[in-house]
């Protein structure tokens, strides 16, 4: 046996000794290389020669510097030395354990990202080999770095508590998020994590995890951070301790700065603050705008109905006292005058109302439309010396304010008697226009040319002479008013002398 032999007795015919040991050798998933201890390649398995693209006939017998030429070797993405290179550890004669490493052969392009280890074999206490292990991890990284990646966009990062240690593994989310030291993120006391947390916080938070350790359950709980630089973060964490036999032996779980979450809550609870403060405040204003506008309606009423009193009073006197001295056209005059006066007094009457229904606060609720107009139909015809045939549709329903439903049907019912001969017919029903339910109230009286529509709803416009049809030409603005206050629009339709229909719509 030649000295080279005898200094490197692996190298015979083969040097895995043994069909069982060689089938063994290439079944393996992973990639295994064995290098002697003078750093010659003297097997390589199929899957090694797969991840560095070798021709196993040309590739035994070289050197590791030869094999090594072409390849770049990178960990977590820094460049590595080649002296701490796994292969070179091991041919150094130590061991190596799940070392992450970037491997890209610069021949043919191709790149994977490999977990290395090394087992070096002595022989009477001498290096005689090193056997190298080369697993493909390149898509379980990515997978990991993507999600890494997710939960640091998202400002989350993940711990793993050793409890009988007390001792924490953070990942790198949250150790910038703490801004702790490698050292304390990685097996450093969990103690120097609760150390940042803040002092009214503390308690909370040892608490929820104490439950949750000693009942297995899920814990949640917010708290504030106080960072060695100053700044306070907002922090939610959620977890689950691992029961063993009974026996916790771990926590795991996630902690998420919410600092933006947070402030922007705070923002929402003080505008929302600000905003129910300016409500009170215009509440306040319009309510003493609401007093200040009845006080004035009743100054108005007061001041203006007395000289009205005194035209009526004074004309009265006269036609009663100076009946002789009175001819028949003053008579006449005065007559007119009290007529007047009197539907001034009306029309004030009307305005304040309107002005009163105008200042109320609007109440929707679900209305019995068919009773609203039968009591407004018996208010009007109490009004009336003539009769009227009123037939009124039953189950009508609507959503409306009650007194402003009312006030519109004592108008439309008002101007269909008004309108009307003795013994006519008067409808009051419901129908769908336009996809929407409308009401209305039909009269077979004088009518009117609808070219003239529009005037109807303007205030004091008035279609008829006031000697044949008294009035003040304020109503049906004002039932115009009310129905628009509830959402809803009013229409006419009419030919003169074949009557007329008056609807209106609600929400």
């Amino acid at each position: 046996m030649s000295s080279k032999t005898r200094e490197y007795p692996l190298v015979t015919a083969d040097p895995l000794g043994s069909p069982l040991a060689r089938a063994a050798f290439e079944a393996a998933r992973e990639g295994l290389l064995i290098f002697r201890a003078d750093s010659v390649l003297i097997a390589v398995n199929a899957a090694a020669c797969r991840l560095y693209d070798l021709d196993s006939a040309k590739a035994l017998g070289q050197r590791y510097a030869d094999f090594a030429r072409h390849l770049e070797v990178k960990r977590l993405g820094d460049t590595v030395p080649e002296e701490a290179w796994v292969t070179a550890r091991a041919l150094r004669g130590e061991t190596v354990e799940g070392v992450l490493q970037s491997i890209r052969n610069l021949r043919t392009g191709h790149q994977f990202i490999a977990r290395c280890g090394a087992v070096p074999a002595f022989e009477n206490g001498r290096l005689i080999a090193a056997t190298i292990t080369v697993e493909d991890v390149t898509d379980f990284v990515r997978a990991r770095q993507a999600v890494e990646g997710a939960l640091s966009a998202a400002e989350v990062g993940t711990y793993r508590v050793d409890i009988a240690q007390e001792k924490v593994w953070c990942d790198a989310n949250l150790q910038k998020m703490y801004g702790m030291t490698r050292e304390e993120a990685q097996g450093g006391p969990v103690g120097r994590m609760y150390s940042y947390i803040h002092p009214d916080d503390l308690s909370a938070v040892r608490e929820a995890v104490r439950v949750a350790t000693e009942t297995g359950l899920p814990h949640e709980v917010e708290y504030r951070l106080f960072l060695p630089d100053g700044t306070l973060k907002w922090m939610l964490s959620r977890g689950i301790a691992e029961i063993d036999d009974g026996v916790a032996v771990q926590r795991i779980g996630s902690i998420m700065d919410v600092t933006a979450r947070q402030m922007a809550v705070e923002a929402l609870r003080q505008n929302e603050a600000d905003l129910e403060r300016r409500v009170l405040e215009r509440t306040a204003q319009l309510e003493a705008a609401r007093r200040s506008q009845e006080s004035w309606n009743y100054s108005v009423s007061h001041d203006l109905r007395a000289p009205l009193r005194a035209v009526i009073a004074t004309s009265r006197i006269l036609q009663e006292d100076h009946t002789a001295e009175l001819s028949e056209d003053a008579f006449r005059l005065l007559d007119s005058q009290v007529a007047a006066a009197k539907k001034l007094g009306n029309l004030i009457d009307e305005l304040l109302e309107a002005s009163r229904l105008a200042s109320q606060d609007l109440v929707l609720e679900a209305l019995d439309i068919t009773a609203i107009a039968e009591e407004a139909t018996v208010e009007q015809a109490a009004h009336h010396t003539r009769k009227f045939d009123v037939q009124i549709e039953p189950g009508m329903r609507g959503l409306g304010d009650p007194r402003l439903v009312k006030l519109v049907y004592s108008n439309y019912i008002e101007n269909a008697m008004k309108y009307s001969p003795n013994d006519a017919r008067i409808e009051v029903g419901m129908s769908r226009v336009d996809g929407q339910t409308a009401y209305f109230v039909r009269d077979h009286g004088i009518g009117f040319d609808m070219q003239y529509e529009a005037k109807i709803w303007r205030p004091f416009e008035r279609l008829v002479l006031d000697k044949e049809f008294p009035g003040t030409g304020i109503g049906l603005y004002n039932v115009s008013s009310m129905v628009e206050r509830m959402g809803g629009r009013v229409s006419a339709e009419s030919q003169p002398g074949k009557g007329s229909t008056f609807w209106f719509t609600l929400a």
